[in-house]
């Protein structure tokens, strides 16, 4: 056991309730942070996802006004060639 002079040292600390300890304390701290991250992420993806939705919307409101004048268009074409074959 010559070669292996700080195994049991090493042995120690590991069961040691210290290094335990922590060791939790840095796994909490590294899972706050990426819960922390997780937040900030789903904050900024939904951000972005309603900005989407809202120019969409305006996309959809715009192509609406736009079928609803070709739908008056073509109503006064149609009314017209009634108008015309009625004669």
């Amino acid at each position: 056991m010559a070669n292996f002079s700080r195994l049991n040292e090493l042995t120690v600390a590991a069961n040691s309730k210290g290094l335990f300890n922590g060791m939790l304390v840095y796994f909490d701290r590294e899972n706050g942070k990426e819960i922390d991250f997780e937040n900030v992420m789903t904050y900024k993806i939904l951000k972005l996802l309603n900005e989407v939705q809202k120019h969409d919307r305006i996309q959809l409101l715009e192509l609406k006004k736009m079928f609803v004048g070709i739908y008056r268009q073509v109503s006064r074409k149609i009314a017209l060639i009634e108008t015309i074959m009625s004669l």
